[in-house]
């Protein structure tokens, strides 16, 4: 594998820089800068064949000694993020080889390099200090369009899925995924989605397709309850009559981040990114999902089967129905209001409400809309 670094990377590593051969398989090669953002080494690779970046955030001192295999766990954990099955990602490290270093190779390369810096520096934000390896930046990274000039505009995650599976000559996504169905529970309102679901997806990413299959900003903080399947005599209510009908006991509470875990829970509480939805489904068929802890919007959901179905990609949304509610609307009484004013176009309050709506960024529920944005995850 080789690694085309910039000359302030090179002069850091205490690597011999090789010279570069000729008529090598671009996808094993890969452009590198070092950057310092938020007072930490910050190393972005753009692969050569795809523009594809890999983000390592707050390199130390000793790490540059053991940069080539780092780099290595790097693309496997970035590739692993994206749910390239483990033997592909095992394969295009294999076929890579040992990392060497070597000098950029023309302008073309070094300008590209440039922009997927940008594109980091843009997202700085969201890089985490407590990881070396920053895979959701890069994988937003990788969604934006790039190219430009004489180039075509390409989306660096596509071009990175095309090249994998010309090298696996296959599939390189399991096959394996979950029909569920997704609802609000609001007596009298029929606000649902159906929705096919790669099983290996962590429930961190389970919950940006919610927000997606829903419409939310992701402006508030979440959590997952997993139910047994027992019914049980005690009087748990966690679930609306509206919908799931019997009382469910929770085994496993599922929670965004670790301010969240408390002590004194009775339930089992795990961090959503360290779980599988593999790791749940299909032993457990019953969800609930709650959003924004103020509004207190449930998400009951229900497992409905398992299919094999090697086109998964990403999720599909099957169908659905209803609009969901608009963020920071008060609960579901200040919703019933909303429906009743936007529903009445003499109200006096209707045109205000209309504006109200549109700052919130409310959409009304539309499939291809919908399975547009999940096609990016």
């Amino acid at each position: 594998m080789k690694i085309h670094g910039t000359k302030k990377l090179l002069d850091a590593i205490p690597f011999e820089v090789t010279v570069e051969g000729e008529g090598d398989n671009e996808l094993y090669a890969w452009h590198a800068n070092l950057l310092t953002i938020d007072r930490r080494k910050t190393l972005v690779l753009m692969n050569n064949s795809n523009r594809y970046v890999v983000v390592l955030h707050g390199l130390k001192a000793k790490e540059f000694k053991n940069l080539d295999m780092i780099i290595h766990e790097a693309i496997r954990k970035t590739f692993r993020a994206e749910r390239i099955q483990e033997e592909v990602i095992d394969r295009y490290l294999e076929e890579a080889g040992p990392v060497t270093f070597h000098k950029t190779k023309n302008r073309s390369f070094v300008a590209q390099l440039n922009k997927a810096c940008d594109n980091v520096c843009f997202d700085s934000r969201n890089l985490d200090p407590d990881v070396l390896v920053n895979t959701e930046v890069a994988k937003r990274a990788g969604r934006w369009l790039t190219g430009g000039g004489k180039k075509e505009m390409i989306r660096p995650y596509e071009e990175l899925r095309k090249d994998l599976t010309a090298m696996a000559e296959g599939p390189i996504f399991t096959a394996e995924a979950a029909v569920m169905k997704i609802s609000m529970p609001f007596e009298g309102l029929s606000i649902w989605r159906r929705v096919r679901v790669p099983l290996n997806m962590p429930f961190n990413e389970f919950h940006n397709m919610l927000q997606i299959l829903f419409g939310w900003t992701n402006s508030h903080l979440h959590e997952f309850y997993v139910f047994d399947q027992t019914e049980t005599t005690e009087p748990y209510h966690y679930f609306s009559p509206y919908h799931v009908k019997g009382d469910f006991k929770p085994v496993l509470n599922i929670v965004m981040d670790e301010e969240l875990i408390r002590d004194t829970s009775e339930v089992e509480q795990i961090l959503e990114k360290n779980l599988l939805l593999s790791d749940v489904v299909p032993k457990n068929t019953l969800m609930k999902y709650v959003y924004d802890f103020g509004d207190n919007w449930q998400h009951e959901i229900i497992m409905e089967e398992i299919v094999n179905d090697e086109s998964i990609v990403s999720p599909v949304c099957l169908e659905g129905e209803g609009d969901a509610p608009p963020e920071d609307c008060g609960g579901e009484p200040g919703f019933r209001e909303f429906l009743a004013i936007m529903s009445d176009p003499t109200h006096p309050e209707h045109d205000s409400m209309k504006q109200w709506a549109a700052g919130q960024l409310y959409q009304r529920f539309n499939k291809g809309l919908v399975n547009h944005r999940l096609r990016g995850m």
